[in-house]
């Protein structure tokens, strides 16, 4: 009879450290895709959100150079996107706001010239994932001016471990499967223009 109460303990115990590792995984996985009680971080001149959402309107163009799969297309519109970021004046930043862009910006800039020396999509889109994390980080710290921007998720993307893009519209077109699975993902966040 002992030994049948310890084994029931035994199993009891075991079940219990699953479900709380379940719930911690769970509770994890909500954390990292929580994006909601983030703020903006950064006080910054309308002008330079203004700047901002110029640089967001041209990713608008490299999400569906992406959708179309084309590595020339892509190219072509991460020019843009390029030429729209060097037109956004870090001098209307100071102090920590200044900083911040500066790293942002150096990631950013990183990842456009991997898009435009890239032989592939592939390559592209691995870029692209870096490249829109440290966008949407631009975003939310410093804010853009009365524009409503969609933070999108496809779990799949990236391997299996899943990659966020920004969009201008809420309708899912995913850069990273572009017509494959054109409408596979979803909006995580909805921020909206101060």
């Amino acid at each position: 009879m002992k030994s049948i109460i310890v084994i029931l303990g035994l199993i009891t115990a075991v079940f219990t450290l699953k479900v709380n590792a379940q719930h911690e995984h769970h509770n994890m996985d909500q954390k990292s895709m929580d994006h909601s009680n983030m703020t903006m971080e950064h006080n910054v001149d309308k002008t330079f959100q203004q700047q901002l959402v110029e640089v967001v309107m041209a990713n608008q163009k490299l999400n569906e150079a992406f959708v179309t799969g084309e590595v020339g297309k892509v190219k072509k519109a991460v020019e843009n996107v390029e030429s729209a970021l060097s037109g956004v004046d870090m001098k209307l930043l100071s102090g920590e706001a200044h900083m911040d862009w500066m790293n942002q910006l150096k990631i950013l800039n990183n990842q456009i010239e991997t898009m435009k020396s890239a032989s592939s999509i592939e390559e592209q889109r691995k870029a692209f994932v870096a490249y829109n994390e440290t966008l949407y980080k631009s975003v939310k710290a410093f804010g853009v001016e009365d524009q409503t921007v969609f933070y999108q998720h496809c779990p799949m993307a990236n391997g299996g471990e899943g990659a966020n893009w920004l969009s201008l519209e809420k309708e899912i077109k995913n850069p990273y499967y572009g017509h494959k699975m054109l409408t596979c993902g979803s909006t995580a966040e909805t921020i909206q223009g101060l």
